[in-house]
C-alpha cells in the first residue's frame, strides 16, 4: 500500500470518500518542509530577528518538540493532499499557490488571533518572524504532494 485512501460507509453507501494521497509524497513533503523550517530558523531567522529586535530562539530544541513538529507536518501534508485531490489540482505550481492560500485563509487568522492575546510587547514582531517561513512550508507541501497522485 503506497497511498492513503479512506472511505466511510453507512449501510453500504459511501458517505465520505477522501482522495488518495501517496504516503511517499506525504513523507517527502514533510521532510522537505521540516528541513526548510530548520534552515530558516538556523540561518535566515537570526538576522531577521535582530532587525526586528526580537530575542533569538534557543540554540537547540528538545527532541520531543522536534518530533511533534515533524508529526504535525505529516498531518498537514495529508490534509493538503486531500484538499488538492478534492480540487482536482495535479500540477505542482498551482498546488504551491493553493498551499499559500490555505495558510492565508485558515492558519494565519488563527495565529493572529493567538498573538492578539499575548501580553508581550514584541508579539507582532514575533508574528512577522514566523510569517515568512510558514507559508513557504505550505507551498512546499502543496507542490510535493501532487507529484505522486
Amino acid at each position: 500500500m503506497t497511498s492513503l485512501e479512506i472511505t466511510y460507509r453507512i449501510v453500504g453507501f459511501a458517505v465520505l470518500s477522501l482522495p488518495p494521497v501517496s504516503i511517499w509524497a506525504v513523507l517527502l513533503a514533510t521532510a522537505v518542509s521540516f528541513g526548510f523550517g530548520g534552515l530558516y530558523w538556523a540561518r535566515l531567522a537570526p538576522p531577521l530577528a535582530r532587525s526586528l529586535r526580537v530575542p533569538a530562539g534557543p540554540e537547540s530544541w528538545p527532541r520531543s518538540a522536534l518530533a511533534i513538529g515533524f508529526l504535525t507536518r505529516v498531518v498537514q501534508a495529508v490534509g493538503i493532499g486531500w484538499l488538492l485531490g478534492y480540487a482536482g489540482v495535479s500540477n505542482p505550481w498551482p498546488a504551491a499557490l493553493f498551499g499559500i492560500a490555505l495558510y492565508a485563509a485558515i492558519i494565519m487568522p488563527l495565529i493572529i488571533g493567538q498573538h492578539a492575546f499575548m501580553e508581550e510587547d514584541d508579539r507582532w514582531r514575533r508574528f512577522l518572524l514566523g510569517a515568512a517561513q510558514q507559508p513557504a512550508e505550505f507551498a512546499i507541501m502543496g507542490a510535493i504532494v501532487t507529484l505522486w497522485r
